[in-house]
């Protein structure tokens, strides 16, 4: 189930990197959304494909990976799958060191669009800001 991302327009269209952007800044901005249960398959059977999604997040100067799920949640072991906690734990640390992208936990759905839609505005008035500097600049 898409995100709501109220107040910002929302778009479908396929991206080439990750779930969400903002229009004409695709190239610049991509948000990964998982729930828990997809993030779990992304660091077991999974692993390949995604690593390789991964690296390419690091072509966009904002990007972050967005769980609809807490934290807690893994150490709990709230998940399909026999991956232990720590296994999960250091995937999700290797990506972030490696990888430079932020992984955040939104707890739920609606705290994940409310999040995304956040990281979305900020990331899109970053490359506004950065566009009006260089014209100044010219």
């Amino acid at each position: 189930m898409p995100l709501v991302l109220g107040p910002l327009k929302v778009i479908r269209k396929k991206l080439d990197v990750a779930d969400y952007s903002v229009e004409n800044l695709e190239n610049k901005i991509a948000i990964e959304r998982k729930s828990l249960d997809d993030l779990c398959a992304c660091v077991g059977r999974e692993r390949q494909r995604f690593e390789r999604m991964v690296e390419k997040l690091r072509a966009y100067e904002y990007r972050a990976i967005v769980v609809t799920s807490d934290w807690s949640n893994i150490d709990l072991k709230l998940y399909r799958g026999t991956l232990t906690p720590n296994q999960i734990h250091g995937a999700l640390m290797s990506w972030a060191l490696s990888c430079d992208v932020s992984i955040i936990f939104a707890g739920d759905h609606g705290r994940a669009g409310v999040l995304v839609a956040r990281l979305l505005w900020v990331a899109a008035n970053k490359c506004h800001r950065e566009s009006l500097a260089k014209s100044i600049a010219k």
